[in-house]
């Protein structure tokens, strides 16, 4: 399967080790693959289980090439995490929709409506910007193999460019948001339903990275649960004594962590907690608060908590998965992602699901139900509400370590290695 260089690609936009450098002039080994990874908009949670999923397949098969295709934020990130990214115009249709769900629910239901259909103008119009981005990268590149994370275009994509596609999502058939009242509910969802459930049977192989259960599956769509894709493996969770002990934090110290949003919405969320420090502070004065404030935060705004004892701001940390094991208790968005490396570094949760975002509020409501993680909807959330729910576990050790072993438990860390079995036996034929 010969691809050519990327000379022809805009080069400058790859990080790492320039995919022309391995190309050109060469023959390949039989299980030397090139994989195009597509993940999902802005959404940092998407880039992570991508990366997650490509290291795999490299530690199977060291000679493959990967490039992810990324924008705004995430292209940020990617370069952060040193991949090889390819950049393409960011995906505004994501902020567009983080500022529908704000007032979804606030505007009349016409108001609602003509946002909620601006927003898919500018996802159909932001999606062909990328598309052509795309298509360069295809015609350098060649991939034996396009991963689409939640990007349903990609499926057509790569049915026009007859290309193999794997598509993972764990939010199969997305419900329409009920802010939308209940008249335009009725009136899209069967439709969206029958568009996505067609597009979905081009994909070669769908991969859940979750388990049985957690997503509507079309009738007769042959579909794999992996369950959770992460970083890292379930045997290789550091010792959290040990872990503590690095980052110099006491025995009788309790440390909060507090994460953002992948997206870049919710900075409610990280004002609110640091309020909610001030009050759970003054109750625990043994509390010490660690907040990761990108990209919910520009660094002109975190600047203004920089005075505040025992508060520590960082901006981008290498490896998030250290400070959820040594944290006692973190406060986060219900991203799928974040959730579920909370859950498996196994400490207890609160969480935040956006008020409106439905797979927010499903991810949410499931760490609640097997008793993981206490919810505090976005629309709910205030700095009251989150210090005495702060306080309350803080003072109920018996509680955290229920909760800590529930979450140990609920996550199988061996989705990564699942998903790469199925692209390799794809990619083998």
């Amino acid at each position: 399967m010969h691809r050519n260089s990327a000379k022809d690609a805009d080069t400058k936009h790859y990080e790492g080790h320039p995919i022309d450098q391995s190309r050109e002039g060469k023959a390949l080994k039989p299980n030397r693959f090139g994989i195009i990874f597509v993940p999902l908009g802005s959404c940092l949670g998407h880039l992570s289980r991508n990366d997650a999923l490509a290291r795999e397949i490299k530690r199977r098969v060291p000679d493959t090439e990967t490039v992810f295709v990324a924008g705004g934020l995430t292209y940020e990130a990617a370069k952060k995490w040193r991949l090889n990214v390819f950049e393409v115009p960011e995906d505004a249709s994501q902020n567009l929709l983080n500022q529908w769900f704000k007032t979804a629910g606030k505007e009349s239901e016409g108001a609602s409506s003509r946002i909620f259909f601006s927003l898919f103008l500018s996802f159909c119009f932001n999606g062909l910007l990328r598309w052509v981005k795309l298509r360069s990268l295809v015609r350098s590149f060649k991939p034996d193999v396009i991963v689409a994370d939640g990007e349903y275009p990609v499926l057509v994509f790569c049915r026009i460019q007859k290309i193999p596609c794997v598509f993972m999502t764990n939010d199969l058939m997305p419900a329409v948001p009920t802010a939308l009242g209940d008249k335009w509910v009725k009136r899209i969802q069967p439709s969206l339903d029958r568009v996505i459930a067609h597009f979905l049977r081009w994909g070669k192989i769908i991969i859940i990275p979750d388990y049985p259960g957690t997503t509507r599956v079309p009738a007769g769509l042959n579909v794999t649960f992996t369950g959770p894709i992460l970083k890292i493996r379930a045997e290789a969770v550091p010792d959290r004594e040990a872990v503590r002990k690095k980052m110099k934090l006491e025995p009788d110290e309790r440390m909060i962590l507090v994460t953002g949003s992948g997206t870049g919405a919710e900075p409610e969320l990280i004002h609110k907690a640091i309020a909610a420090f001030k009050k759970a502070r003054d109750a625990e004065p043994k509390a010490k608060m660690i907040v990761k404030y990108w990209p919910s935060l520009s660094d002109q705004e975190a600047s203004m908590y920089r005075d505040i004892p025992d508060l520590k701001l960082v901006r981008f940390v290498p490896d998030l998965f250290e400070y959820m094991v040594a944290c006692d208790l973190i406060v986060t968005h219900s991203g799928h992602t974040t959730l579920m490396e909370a859950a498996l570094a196994g400490v207890p949760i609160i969480t935040t699901p956006y008020a409106g975002q439905m797979e927010q509020e499903a991810n949410a409501r499931r760490m609640e139900a097997v008793g993981g993680a206490v919810v505090i909807r976005s629309d709910e959330l205030t700095a009251g509400s989150l210090a005495s729910s702060i306080i309350s576990l803080l003072r109920d050790e018996k509680k955290c370590l229920e909760m800590a072993s529930i979450n140990k438990r609920f996550v199988e860390a061996q989705g990564a290695s699942k998903a790469a079995e199925l692209v390799l036996e794809l990619l083998r034929g």
